[in-house]
């Protein structure tokens, strides 16, 4: 009984470190886009492409996904992907 609440309560703890990433969007489907003007607390995604013309406040963590910031896009924290990849947006 000392283990199990001992383990809650660790669990517990150790959420509270990371309410930043609890607080993330999170997105799935074919293309997530984040419009222009658009703004998101931090963004996590799982999609075959994802489009950032806005901006993410935070972190961007992007699995199995291309993703593509374009010119008015911003991501004002580490841009993370895995098993995917990342494209700028071509100059116009």
């Amino acid at each position: 009984m000392r283990r199990t609440l001992a383990g809650l309560l660790a669990l517990v703890l150790v959420g509270t470190l990371f309410t930043g990433i609890a607080a993330a969007d999170t997105r799935a489907g074919g293309t997530v886009v984040i419009e222009e003007g658009e703004q998101v607390n931090g963004l996590s995604a799982t999609a075959s492409t994802v489009v950032i013309s806005g901006t993410v406040n935070g972190d961007l963590r992007a699995y199995g996904s291309d993703v593509v910031v374009t010119e008015t896009g911003n991501v004002t924290g580490t841009v993370r992907i895995y098993a995917g990849s990342a494209t700028p947006s071509p100059a116009t």
